[in-house]
C-alpha cells in the first residue's frame, strides 16, 4: 500500500465518523418531576428538629444532657413546714353562756366604770383581772378590810379557787349585776371601815330589812337567779341573805359574798 492509499483510507474513515456523529440524536431525558409540597414541608421540619436537637450539644459540649433525658429534681435540704396547730378549746368557765348585762347610765361614773370592768372580765373568765379589780385601792388609813368573799375569811383568791373546784360563781356575779341596784349610806366607824359613806349594792332586795319588804319587781329578779326551793330557803331566813356584791361611790369593789 502506497502512502497515497493510506491517506485516502484515513480521510474516508474520518468522514464516516463525522457522518455518524452528525446523524446521531442526543438521548431524550425524562422531565424532572417536582416533589409534592407536603413532602418538602416534612423534610424541612425534620431538618429543623435535628438542628435544634443537636444545638445544645454544639453549644454546651458534654456537660449538657442529651435531648429526651429527664433531669432529676434536687432533694430539698429544708424540712417541710409543720402543720398549723389547732388552737386549744375555750376554757369551760362558770360564766359560759351568760349574757353580759347592759350598761347602766343611772350610776355615778366611778361606780359604772367598775361595774363595766367586772362584767367584761367575768364574761371573758379573766380571773387575773377580776382579782386585780377586787384588790386595788380598797383600804383606809385606819382599817385594811380588803375584798371579802367569805365572812370566815376569804378574799379574791376564792374567785380562782371556786373555778378550779368546779363551783365557779361568775355566772351569778353577772346575773346580780344585771338586777336593779340600791344605795346604802354609812357613818362613823362603818364608813371608815368601808372607806366610803355610800355603797351601791346588787340586788336591791339586799337592803330590805325583812323578806316581806322585797318588792314584786325585786322578787321577779330573784326568781331569774334562784330556783323556787332556794327562794323558800331564803324566805325562811327572814330577809335576803343570798349572793350580793357592792361597789363604793368612789369605784372600789368591796365584796362578793353570801350569808349573814
Amino acid at each position: 500500500m502506497t502512502m497515497d492509499d493510506f491517506e485516502r483510507r484515513m480521510q474516508q474513515s474520518a468522514e464516516e465518523v463525522r457522518q455518524t456523529t452528525s446523524s446521531a440524536r442526543p438521548p431524550v431525558r425524562e422531565p424532572r418531576r417536582s416533589m409534592p409540597g407536603w413532602l418538602v414541608f416534612a423534610g424541612a421540619f425534620a431538618a429543623i428538629v435535628l438542628l435544634f436537637g443537636a444545638l445544645p450539644l454544639w453549644l454546651g459540649g458534654d456537660d449538657l444532657e442529651p435531648a429526651g433525658t429527664t433531669v432529676p429534681l434536687a432533694t430539698p435540704t429544708t424540712e417541710p413546714p409543720l402543720p398549723t396547730t389547732t388552737p386549744p378549746p375555750a376554757v369551760d368557765c362558770s360564766s359560759s353562756g351568760v349574757s353580759a348585762p347592759v350598761a347602766d347610765p343611772t350610776l355615778p361614773q366611778p361606780v359604772a366604770a367598775m361595774r363595766e370592768a367586772i362584767i367584761e372580765a367575768a364574761v371573758m373568765c379573766d380571773i387575773t383581772t377580776l382579782r386585780k379589780l377586787a384588790d386595788e385601792g380598797y383600804f383606809t388609813d385606819t382599817f385594811d378590810v380588803g375584798f371579802t368573799t367569805h365572812f370566815g375569811g376569804g378574799g379574791s383568791e376564792m374567785l380562782a379557787q371556786w373555778e378550779a373546784d368546779g363551783q365557779g360563781k361568775l355566772a351569778i356575779l353577772l346575773e346580780l349585776l344585771g338586777t336593779d341596784w340600791a344605795e346604802q349610806t354609812f357613818e362613823g366607824e362603818a364608813a371608815d371601815a368601808l372607806g366610803s359613806t355610800v355603797l351601791y349594792v346588787w340586788p336591791a332586795a339586799f337592803v330590805r330589812d325583812t323578806w316581806e319588804e322585797i318588792t314584786p319587781e325585786e322578787m321577779a329578779e330573784l326568781a331569774e337567779i334562784y330556783t323556787g326551793e332556794e327562794l323558800s330557803e331564803l324566805e325562811r331566813f327572814g330577809s335576803y341573805a343570798g349572793w350580793r356584791t357592792g361597789i363604793t361611790a368612789e369605784g372600789d369593789w368591796v365584796f362578793f359574798v353570801a350569808g349573814d
